[in-house]
């Protein structure tokens, strides 16, 4: 009761919350991230989130370079990055500085890169993923652009330079060890695109080959994108990818995701990865009204056995 008493006081704040974050994700510098990462382990005003498992160190970056340099420096064991390159296909060299960000100061025990954001476009402008640019069109069945070369199996169409990109995923994969990649489907509009879901098919089952998984997550904040509840990410679901919940997203959409620990691990929407920031505000935990540790518990005591990775400002 206490919980649904904490989560209604939330729900009621949502239209505040949907109007401060409206606009594009803020950008801040990533050492003063790093420094409230660190603070909210010795000021008393904040509660230390021991239940998290990971830091994500990309909301905020100015650059990737910032976000690399921030992991280099990380004290986690475990991190998480959104794509922290100008363009989809980054070079050698470029990777190579991903790899040695995660194995300074520990080159026999390297950090552990859990997830990775496909490159989404130019999220400073506002992109939020790409898969509304490629694929068939909606309602056709035939090859677009470019097509996949499994495409007699069964994949849509996708484009050459999406394929370009999922190879360079895949070695990034033999390098770094990721497997979970969060894909972002594009502001197509607020429904689904059959396009959209197809597309997604094709990335997931190019994922699975070596393993990788692919994540979705419903987003707040965003004009024109069609997945920000549970039900409107089963579709995605159903086509090959795994749940991502944001605890902050979720709440400032106003839903009540703590139904799923009564589904159980078997569930088909049971969620693969989990990413916490207090709401309102997006906060490190402790600073908003979000039962965070409440709602994590009763997961892990229905069965979560995923990471949970703090993706505050």
């Amino acid at each position: 009761m206490a919980c649904a008493r904490r989560l209604g006081r939330i729900v009621r704040g949502v239209h505040v919350a949907r109007a401060r974050h409206s606009g594009p994700l803020r950008i801040l510098n990533y050492n003063v991230l790093h420094e409230k990462m660190i603070l909210m382990n010795t000021e008393s005003s904040v509660r230390p989130a021991g239940y998290a498992t990971a830091m994500n160190y990309s909301l905020g970056a100015k650059t990737g370079a910032e976000a690399l340099e921030a992991v280099a420096n990380s004290p986690f064991d475990k991190v998480e990055l959104w794509w922290p390159w100008d363009t989809p296909h980054p070079s050698e060299q470029q990777m190579r500085q991903l790899v040695d960000a995660l194995a300074k100061g520990r080159p026999e025990n390297p950090r552990q890169l859990v997830a990775l954001n496909l490159w989404a476009g130019d999220l400073v402008a506002g992109d939020r993923g790409v898969l509304h640019l490629v694929g068939p069109e909606e309602g056709a069945d035939g090859a677009s652009a470019g097509t996949d070369p499994d495409a007699e199996s069964g994949d849509p169409a996708i484009t050459e330079e999406l394929i370009e990109h999922l190879n360079v995923i895949e070695y990034l994969h033999r390098l770094t060890g990721v497997r979970r990649f969060n894909v972002l489907v594009g502001r197509g509009g607020r429904v689904l695109q059959r396009r959209q879901v197809r597309a997604f098919a094709a990335v997931a089952k190019r994922l699975a080959r070596f393993g990788g998984i692919a994540l979705i997550e419903p987003l707040s904040g965003i004009e024109n994108y069609p997945v920000t509840s549970i039900k409107e990410a089963a579709p995605l679901v159903a086509a090959g990818g795994r749940l991502l919940i944001d605890a902050y997203h979720l709440a400032a959409n106003g839903e009540d995701w703590t139904w799923l620990a009564s589904r159980g691990a078997e569930y088909e929407l049971w969620p693969e990865h989990i990413q916490i920031a207090d709401f309102p505000g997006r906060g490190a935990p402790g600073t908003g009204d979000a039962p965070l540790e409440e709602w994590v518990n009763q997961l892990r005591e229905a069965g979560y056995e995923g990471e949970v990775v703090l993706e505050h400002v």
